[in-house]
């Protein structure tokens, strides 16, 4: 496979398109866009994941409410809730979200299955140089 040049991802990031699918939310009553996320945007995303101590422990408060404000987008293209806005997600039964959940994991690849599959052929910890006694 050729290497790619700056003018290449330039030229990539102007055309982008995100992968994105219309999801049927029956308990709500209507559709919604699920979109994949940017980088930038996953890092945001992952970033809210360190508890306010700034450790590894997880702050999982509201999951599926921060993940989907970044995901759902209405026809148009536009975000339908802000970042602060995730307690109104939050807010909804389970049973109603799940489903643009589900996409919103799949497309980000933030599925257990998705993470096992990027580490495959893994066989070492890049940059683990230390030596065992």
């Amino acid at each position: 496979m050729p290497g790619l040049t700056r003018e290449a991802l330039l030229n990539a990031a102007a055309a982008v398109k995100f992968p994105q699918e219309t999801v049927e939310l029956p308990a709500l009553g209507g559709n919604v866009v699920v979109r994949g996320m940017s980088a930038a945007e996953r890092d945001t995303f992952e970033a809210g994941m360190v508890d306010d101590r700034g450790d590894r422990r997880s702050n999982l408060a509201n999951f599926r409410g921060r993940l989907l404000v970044r995901c759902l987008f209405d026809e148009g293209g536009q975000r339908l809730l802000t970042d602060d806005e995730a307690h109104v997600i939050g807010g909804l039964p389970a049973m109603a979200v799940q489903p643009a959940f589900d996409v919103a994991m799949r497309l980000n690849a933030l599925r257990k299955e998705d993470v096992e599959e990027l580490a495959e052929g893994f066989t070492e910890i890049p940059g683990d140089d230390s030596v065992s006694d």
